[in-house]
């Protein structure tokens, strides 16, 4: 074993009634030329038999270890469960309609190792059905927590071919270090999904730490595979909204919560009575209904936050100062 891959990394795939894509998935991360890896396969109560077809395929694979969750706990909190079973290093959370380039493992190790600082990247996703288009090469948010996508829907010309500083990772094929992930206290369970990935980017570059994109790490995304399937669209509106508030509520500074959060409500206000008129009536509910459990919540929220402000050591200005905001 080189040096590039003597440290272990660890491979967690979450599914919810994914067999039309388990098993793609895995194939592609068995074939990865990075040898010190293992696979931690989390299962949330799936009812497509997933789970025994995964077993069958690849039962026999000692890098293999399979979780079954009692009920579907969500993107955030399946993935936390995952992580109590990780003894990597590095913990790669890898979404299960994904295939993934052979060397990504090892390209991944080379920019961790090259850098203590950086706590957590992105690989470079692309369209698993257009290859040569970009997916993502990263995000960063503005003020009110809207997340813009570097790369969207561009064709890859290597454009975005360097090792550059993002403020968001998305959850498709995410890196984190276990010890900062530890140290930052995770994912927010309270999240379930949507959003998740941008709370604990923000809270991990609030402690001090860099998250890089890594443009030799080649994944190749369904884009929203399982979701599509299985969670309506007024859910999305509702998790993505009141997510992204939550995270504003525990994250910025209080000069600066007081600043955007009521101008964000504002908006979503507005938002919700156009939905509205455009006779959406079931997402303009839910746009209401997430401002509304951050106000019956925001007890809860406030403990939260006293933590988070309690870890910081950079400033929100650090943040728009190096474009990250």
């Amino acid at each position: 074993m080189s040096n590039s891959e003597s440290t272990l990394i660890s491979v967690i795939i979450l599914n919810y009634n994914g067999k039309d894509y388990n098993g793609k998935c895995l194939t592609s991360v068995f074939a990865s030329n990075y040898s010190n890896y293992e696979v931690i396969f989390v299962d949330n109560n799936s009812t497509d038999d997933s789970v025994r077809i995964v077993e069958s395929m690849f039962g026999a694979n000692q890098r293999l270890r399979v979780i079954l969750n009692g009920k579907n706990l969500g993107f955030a909190e399946g993935n936390n469960i995952g992580v109590k079973y990780a003894k990597g290093k590095y913990l790669v959370f890898l979404n299960n309609d994904t295939e993934v380039d052979p060397s990504w493992l090892l390209e991944i190790s080379k920019v961790f190792s090259s850098d203590r600082n950086i706590a957590a990247a992105q690989c470079k996703l692309l369209q698993l059905d257009d290859r040569k288009t970009l997916e993502s090469a990263g995000h960063y948010i503005d003020y009110f927590g809207i997340a813009h996508i570097r790369g969207e829907n561009e064709v890859d010309l290597g454009q975005y071919d360097n090792v550059d500083e993002i403020f968001g990772a998305t959850g498709a094929a995410f890196i984190v270090r276990s010890d900062v992930f530890n140290e930052v206290k995770g994912f927010d369970s309270d999240y379930f999904l949507t959003f998740e990935e941008t709370d604990l980017c923000w809270r991990i570059l609030e402690r001090g730490y860099k998250i890089v994109f890594i443009p030799k790490a080649e994944v190749f995304h369904k884009g929203r595979g399982t979701r599509r399937s299985t969670i309506a669209n007024d859910k999305n509106v509702y998790l993505f909204c009141r997510n992204r508030l939550t995270s504003m509520i525990k994250n910025y500074s209080a000069a600066n919560a007081f600043r955007f959060i009521p101008i964000n409500i504002s908006i979503l206000v507005i938002h919700s009575a156009n939905t509205f008129a455009h006779h959406d009536d079931k997402s303009a509910k839910a746009i209401i209904n997430a401002i509304n459990w951050n106000i019956v919540h925001l007890n809860d929220i406030i403990n939260k936050r006293r933590i988070v402000q309690s870890m910081r050591k950079k400033s929100d200005n650090f943040l728009f100062k190096n474009g990250l905001i």
